[in-house]
């Protein structure tokens, strides 16, 4: 905590507080030491894939794609193509 305080300009106790009152309203939670991850429904942006989390990036986008019953299309190489120049990850 000492860092976000300092980075706030804030007191240690109060960003405790405050990181203790975001914990226990469920706006954020832990995801590693020392990093708190907002939780989607408070997060307006879509989360972009990291590459630990998809190593068929480009699979992905395929399936995703071809997914929804009202959509029909097919992935063709130029397809593949911006999905690679996508995945900048």
């Amino acid at each position: 905590m000492p860092q976000l305080a300092s980075a706030l300009k804030k007191p240690d106790h109060w960003v405790e507080s405050a990181v203790r009152e975001l914990l226990a309203r469920c706006v954020c939670g832990p995801t590693a030491v020392d990093v708190l991850e907002i939780a989607d429904r408070y997060w307006p942006y879509e989360k972009q894939f990291r590459p630990e989390e998809s190593k068929d990036y480009v699979g992905d986008v395929q399936r995703m794609l071809l997914a929804p019953a009202c959509v029909r299309c097919n992935f063709s190489a130029a397809d593949e193509r911006l999905a690679k120049d996508l995945d900048w990850c």
